[in-house]
């Protein structure tokens, strides 16, 4: 079973490719009401994430999120490190009982290192990502689930390599869908997010990873279960 596990984690990390921008997990609290908290913590082709996301009032949300990696396998072919983080605000609502929908702004900058045959080497990266994510989805006592967009624009300010690129070479905008499921009982489910990242550029200079695929816990603190209890 620990070898089956362990594969997996295997095949995960190296579908990625070593690329130089890693899509983290999209976090999908799908809040209630004022005061409700969201954590959550997963792996697979993002890496390893870290996430957190918090309610101050009604209809507004906030959340900060990190994701990072570092594989240093004999292969130098698969040799990656990368380290992100973001912050984002939004807008949640309920659309009835269960149905919830959300829509966060947000910004995030990373730096990765990865080989890359394209360059002949380790390349060196650092940028800049700007984001919008509307979900819309159901949250129950026992399985949640979501579809989300995340249209981001990556700004690749900085290549180890010194060579004159154009701008449409270094920067693009990606267009992330993915679905997302929980499954559990109310404060604690086992999540998986699955989902594609296309760029619209097709001339880029750097290698990223086209797939999504993640899985991990996420606790939810939420008065409407509180109050279910009651």
């Amino acid at each position: 079973m620990n070898k089956q596990f362990s594969l997996i984690i295997a095949v995960l990390f190296l579908a990625s490719c070593a690329p130089i921008y890693t899509p983290n997990i999209l976090h999908t609290p799908l809040f209630s009401e004022k005061n409700d908290a969201d954590l959550q913590i997963g792996m697979g082709t993002s890496g390893y994430d870290a996430q957190a996301a918090y309610a101050p009032t009604n209809y507004l949300g906030v959340m900060v999120n990190s994701s990072f990696q570092y594989r240093d396998i004999a292969d130098t072919n698969s040799y990656h490190k990368h380290e992100f983080v973001e912050a984002a605000v939004g807008y949640y609502g309920k659309i009835d009982e269960a149905g919830r929908y959300e829509c966060y702004l947000g910004y995030g900058n990373g730096e990765a290192k990865s080989y890359s045959p394209d360059f002949y080497g380790l390349v060196t990266g650092s940028y800049n990502r700007f984001f919008i994510q509307p979900s819309i989805g159901a949250k129950m006592d026992v399985f949640e689930g979501a579809f989300s967009l995340r249209v981001a624009y990556v700004d690749m300010y900085k290549i180890s390599k010194n060579v004159e690129y154009k701008r449409s070479e270094l920067n693009s905008f990606y267009f992330e869908p993915v679905l997302t499921a929980k499954v559990g009982y109310k404060f604690v489910k086992f999540f998986v997010q699955g989902g594609l990242s296309l760029p619209i550029e097709n001339t880029l200079k750097y290698t990223d990873s086209p797939l999504l695929l993640n899985f991990g816990l996420n606790f939810s603190f939420s008065k409407a279960y509180l109050k279910a209890k009651e």
